[in-house]
């Protein structure tokens, strides 16, 4: 049964209808039944206000959070709450999000048939909001327990590998990777830990083919992804594709949970532009340095390579060439009689 809160209103207003009784206590009954509905489901009216007091037109994000806190300490279902300390985790208080995820994990295990997802996903929620209040150390512990369980969840592959990275945890990182290639298992998050760690180990080519895979497979929703992948352009000096990942990397959600920063992200990306506006003002300045249109003087110097005194001597070659030479010919120049009455044109008169 999808609804079944549906089906119990349904038959308590059968019941109702069906009760021999006057028309005014049948009315009193069904604003009773309607009263205990809005309590058993008070949570979800809570976070009902709480989205309307920060989407709406009068936002006010102090009574919003003050809503959301208040509806995840009610009845709800487990996947329902850990979706409100995912709120708190990305831009609420980390505090209140370790509260939510004790509160999780200790109602799931006095049930009769707890949820080990549900479980799984609160401890990991714990984990992650310890890390950002700066209790690394207890954050790789919770993880490592889970490890150490047997648990290979791939959200416990990708938190645990990312906290490994931020630690220089190198060692252990090789052994969750691998683990995460022989489950089969190789979501997004898997996959940059995967290429950030080759780009660690100095495998920079081998990142570089790892993540332009990692794009043309998959749709990657995080920034770390596209940070990393420019920062392997970088060492392989492509500085216009670093870009290109910086950019996108900025088009992303960055969030408390985020292992990079906005500003991170600004920094490079103006580390990145600085540095090619200074190779470009650099070959400015050199072909300034050299005057195209310089009027100095050539060089008229003697060096010691240059001859002082011209060879004016004859050698004998020389001798034989000049007596070889013929004398020129004197050229006779028409007179301008005979260019006017050549005997030609005087016959043809005759």
């Amino acid at each position: 049964m999808k609804n079944p809160t549906l089906l119990v209103v349904a038959l308590v207003l059968l019941v109702i209808v069906l009760i021999p009784t006057t028309q005014s206590i049948k009315l009193l009954l069904v604003l009773l039944s309607v009263m205990v509905l809005l309590y058993v489901k008070r949570a979800y009216i809570y976070v009902m206000l709480a989205s309307r007091a920060l989407n709406g037109p009068k936002k006010d994000e102090p009574k919003a959070w003050a809503w959301y806190e208040k509806g995840a300490f009610t009845p709800l279902p487990s996947h329902y709450t850990l979706m409100l300390n995912s709120l708190f985790l990305q831009k609420g208080d980390p505090h209140v999000a370790l509260r939510i995820s004790d509160f999780v994990i200790q109602r799931e295990q006095k049930k009769r048939k707890p949820s080990s997802d549900a479980i799984i996903s609160a401890k990991i929620s714990k984990a992650m909001a310890k890390w950002i209040v700066g209790e690394k150390e207890e954050t790789i512990s919770i993880l490592q327990e889970m490890w150490d369980e047997g648990v290979r969840d791939p959200a416990l592959l990708t938190n645990y590998g990312i906290y490994l990275i931020e630690s220089g945890k190198l060692d252990e990182l090789e052994k969750v990777i691998q683990e995460g290639v022989d489950q089969g298992q190789q979501s997004a998050g898997m996959l940059d830990n995967h290429a950030h760690y080759l780009f660690l180990q100095g495998e920079v080519k081998a990142a570089q083919e790892a993540y332009h895979s990692l794009f043309e497979e998959l749709e990657v929703p995080f920034c770390e992804a596209y940070y990393h992948a420019a920062l392997v352009e970088l060492e392989l000096q492509n500085p216009q594709r670093a870009k290109q990942y910086l950019r996108e990397a900025l088009s992303k959600p960055i969030t408390q949970l985020s292992s990079v920063t906005e500003q991170q992200i600004l920094s490079l990306l103006q580390s990145v532009h600085s540095t090619e506006v200074g190779d470009i003002e650099e070959l400015t300045d050199e072909l300034f340095d050299y005057d195209m249109f310089d009027d100095a003087l050539p060089n008229i110097e003697l060096d010691d390579d240059d001859d002082i005194e011209p060879n004016i001597e004859l050698e004998e070659e020389d001798l034989y060439d000049y007596e070889q030479q013929e004398e020129p010919q004197e050229s006779v120049e028409p007179t301008l009689e005979s260019v006017l009455f050549s005997e030609d044109e005087y016959d043809d008169e005759e």
